[in-house]
Formats: structure tokens, C-alpha cells, sequence
């Protein structure tokens, strides 16, 4: 399968298990990418929203968000997609043509992190602490007695259902 990076400028697309390694998209900073089951590929990008691709990244249309930054983006088993933009959650039930919001119950801040897990329960995190939503984006209760108000960077589930959270300066936790 292809493999896909994002840089400061662009992301890239390899056919060929990084041997070559071709640019799409060089004039945006690409802060997130995610891929739904149909291969439809979405990027956020610093300061210019939310584009999706349905040929591999040939071709491109700009969604939404003109003049924001969307720093996360996750898709969930319905297809549901979620994104941040500038610190405030939306989702999109019909592959990004129409947003509702869906940050009840979460503090805003820029820079939050998205993840969704297999059970589709939904994962913020942000200066604030990890915020949690079991009920598709709905409504978010805060869960730091879970992880003391870390900022996560990073959630990656394993196979076995563990979440790990790679934190800011306070190391890794395991659910």
C-alpha cells in the first residue's frame, strides 16, 4: 500500500515503500491526515482548513474552515469525522460536507489532539487535561483523575485494547 508524511510544507506519498517519495500540496503546513474505509484521504493544514481527496491524493477540494487551523482530525467506525479547528471540535456525518459542533463539556484550546479509539470512544486532549466522549462527540466529561492533567501528544491503541498516552515532559501511560 502507499505510505504517506507531512512536513511543514506538504505531505508526501510513496508507492514504493519510501524509495521515492512524491510532494503534494507544498504551499500548506499539514498539521493532520486521516483516511476513511473508502481511501478518501483529509488533511488539516495551519491557517488554510480542511481538504479531502477521493483519488489518492491526485485531486484535492477544500471542505471548510477557510482561515483556520485544523489540528486534528479522527474518523470513528460510523464514518463520523471529527476535527479541530482552532481548539474547537466539529463533526461531519456525510464525509465533510456539512459540520454540526460537538464540543459540549470541553474546554476550548487551540492545539487539541484527537483520538478515536476501536469502541469508538472519543479522546481531547489539550492544555486542560484529557477530555472523554462516549456517546459519539455529543457531550465530554473531563478524565483527568485518569491521567492527573496531562496534555497528551499522542494516543495509540494496541491490538489487546490498551490505550497508551505519550504525555508533555510526564512520560507514557497505559490504560
Amino acid at each position: 500500500g502507499d505510505f504517506f508524511a507531512t512536513t511543514g510544507g506538504g505531505f508526501y506519498r510513496t508507492t514504493n515503500a519510501g524509495i521515492n517519495w512524491v510532494r503534494f500540496m507544498e504551499d500548506l503546513d499539514v498539521r493532520s491526515i486521516c483516511f476513511d474505509v473508502n481511501d478518501n484521504i483529509y488533511i488539516g493544514a495551519l491557517w488554510d482548513g480542511l481538504y479531502r481527496s477521493t483519488n489518492n491524493g491526485n485531486n484535492w477540494k477544500k471542505l471548510a474552515f477557510n482561515n483556520t487551523s485544523i489540528y486534528s482530525i479522527v474518523i470513528n467506525s460510523e464514518q463520523t469525522i471529527f476535527v479541530c479547528a482552532e481548539g474547537t471540535i466539529y463533526k461531519s456525518t456525510n464525509n465533510g460536507d456539512n459540520w454540526i459542533l460537538s464540543n459540549s463539556g470541553l474546554t476550548i484550546y487551540q492545539n487539541t489532539k484527537l483520538f478515536v479509539s476501536r469502541n469508538d470512544i472519543l479522546f481531547a486532549s489539550n492544555g486542560y487535561g484529557v477530555f472523554k466522549s462516549t456517546n459519539n462527540g455529543i457531550s465530554w466529561f473531563n478524565s483527568n483523575n485518569e491521567l492527573g492533567g496531562q496534555y497528551v501528544y499522542k494516543f495509540n491503541e494496541c491490538k489487546n485494547g490498551n490505550i497508551f498516552a505519550g504525555s508533555y515532559g510526564k512520560g507514557l501511560f497505559k490504560t
